[in-house]
């Protein structure tokens, strides 16, 4: 079934765009291609309307067919799998089964990036447009072959930003994506791991039914042990242009991330500071701080509408989220600028998720319900918790060194794991290996928990980790000795905050209190991670200590 998600609204364009008759005959025949799922075919009936001088609704009709071509994918499969390679390292029949895959990976990731890059650019002219203007009078999404959504109404130049900045950001997730070595022995890797799935410790029928965690971590690690470019930055030159392939494409998807959030800031504000009509597809109520999203056809025919609570923390809060983007001194720090983010989108879409309790939907319409969420979410961390993202994309970082460090020195392999210690007596083998690992589970369930000193013996020292005194805060988690606790500067944490409103014990503190938000160390990081395992252990008790494979 070629008709995507978003076929329908791209059809009722047609009536606006072609009502000069045999003037915009390619852009008319391009929405009746759309309308028949024939996305590629559309798309060149609307490079001819290009050609032919017909404006704006041409481009805009290109940049939606290429869109919706990238969504449905089936053709870009077909291609790589028809025997189109753009090179001989992309025959089907090479000898090195993972080099296939991996091209096969790549060809499909290049192919997205290239559509969405066009649809980007044929968007960027569209909004040059200040008089661009469409009315939609009937726009269903369907979901699970049920009509869920109906985008109805005017169209104009800002809704068209918005819809860029969406663009936009998928297309910098996938620059990001493919700025990293995504070559590995896979198939040694699934070799490693079969007979687990066919010996009965993972269900392929099911596999959430009974998951090993610490198998499955093993495998993790035996993968990157075998594969030591993988999730590195990516030195290929694949347009030969004498540059690696990895710093561009990390570039690129920064820029495409901030510019998209942009988009989406300017959309979201010009809809919220003009007064819009009833029949435009984004209404404002600055009475109820709400802003139209959608309307749901019920089944009764009447329409019911999907809002966005948008008020002045919201707005305040999204604007921070770009200006930290662009600069290092922006930082996002919870309880002033996250809080708010999720409360907004918590209180906008928790009715709809959680409709069927009338308790839950009576609270998330309540309008103190926002008030009551931030305070939730903000208090967790405080101010004990900021990023920095313009820190992060800074430079191209290796995606692998984020990882907890590991252990794949020893002898079998299927010793290999990560280096966890546990406060549990019952887990004193070498970091790492399988014999340190509570059975089945990430959490210590037997032995007795003492509060104890981690990170001492000499291998963490070769690997520069810091050791951890005792901090006053016992759980059945796992301490990690991550490589970069501060993922790239863009974890800042600040535990003193924590200890003064007594969160956690003073012993937990082992920096000066002067320093204020830094970058995140192995010793900040790892409490944050046993205060949020306490309050997980205080609120689900025994369940959480239930080793996952029965």
């Amino acid at each position: 079934m070629k008709r995507g998600v978003f076929t329908a609204f791209f059809l009722c364009m047609v009536i606006s765009f072609v009502g000069c008759g045999s003037e915009h005959s390619f852009t008319e025949n391009g929405f009746r291609l759309i309308e028949e799922g024939e996305y590629l075919t559309a798309r060149e009936t609307f490079n001819k309307a290009v050609d032919n001088g017909e404006g704006d609704a041409a481009y805009f009709g290109r940049a939606m067919a290429t869109f919706l071509g990238v969504v449905e994918l089936g053709d870009y499969v077909y291609t790589i799998a028809g025997g189109h390679p753009s090179s001989e390292e992309f025959s089907p029949f090479s000898a090195d089964e993972n080099l296939y895959l991996y091209n096969f990976l790549m060809s499909l990731l290049l192919k997205v990036e290239g559509e969405l890059s066009a649809a980007v650019e044929d968007l960027n002219r569209v909004v040059k447009a200040d008089d661009f203007n469409v009315y939609v009078q009937d726009l269903p999404i369907i979901l699970g072959r049920k009509e869920t959504l109906n985008l109805r109404g005017y169209w104009n130049r800002d809704d068209v930003i918005l819809f860029r900045g969406a663009v936009s950001v998928i297309l910098g997730i996938v620059d990001l994506i493919l700025s990293q070595d995504l070559y590995a022995d896979y198939f040694s890797a699934f070799e490693y791991i079969k007979p687990a799935l066919l010996g009965g410790g993972i269900d392929p029928g099911d596999p959430l039914k009974c998951v090993d965690v610490p198998q499955m971590t093993n495998l993790l690690v035996y993968t990157f042990s075998i594969s030591p470019e993988l999730l590195t930055v990516s030195t290929n030159d694949l347009d030969n242009n004498g540059q690696e392939d990895g710093p561009e494409f990390w570039q690129k998807g920064y820029e495409m991330l901030s510019s998209g959030l942009e988009d989406i800031q300017t959309g979201i504000k010009s809809s919220i500071s003009i007064e819009q009509k009833e029949d435009h597809f984004f209404v404002y109520d600055p009475d109820t701080q709400r802003m139209r999203l959608a309307l749901m056809r019920e089944e009764n025919g009447n329409y019911s509408e999907l809002t966005l609570l948008v008020n002045e923390e919201f707005v305040a809060a999204l604007s921070a989220v770009c200006q930290s983007m662009q600069d290092t001194s922006k930082v996002l720090v919870w309880d002033e600028h996250i809080a708010p983010l999720v409360a907004s989108l918590v209180v906008s879409f928790g009715n709809i998720l959680l409709s069927d309790s009338s308790f839950l939907s009576t609270f998330f319409t309540n309008p103190d319900s926002y008030d009551l969420i931030k305070f939730a979410v903000g208090s967790f961390f405080d101010s004990a918790l900021a990023f920095s993202p313009a820190s992060f994309f800074s430079k191209p970082r290796a995606l692998r060194s984020f990882l907890p460090l590991w252990r794949d020195d020893f002898p079998d392999p299927a010793s290999f794991n990560f280096a966890f210690e546990w406060e549990c007596r019952a887990y004193t083998g070498p970091p790492g290996s399988t014999d340190s690992f509570p059975p089945g589970s990430l959490f210590c369930t037997e032995g007795g928990i003492a509060d104890s000193s981690h990170f001492q013996d000499s291998f963490f020292s070769e690997h520069n980790i810091t050791p951890i005194a005792p901090d006053g805060i016992t759980t059945p988690a796992p301490y990690m000795a991550f490589q970069d606790p501060s993922l790239g500067g863009l974890l800042l944490t600040d535990v003193y905050q924590l200890v003064q409103r007594e969160l956690v014990p003073s012993e937990a503190l082992t920096i000066d209190p002067s320093e204020g938000l830094k970058k995140a160390t192995n010793g900040e990081l790892n409490v944050l991670i046993q205060y949020v395992a306490r309050i997980a252990f205080d609120l689900m008790g025994d369940s959480l200590l239930q080793p996952s494979c029965q």
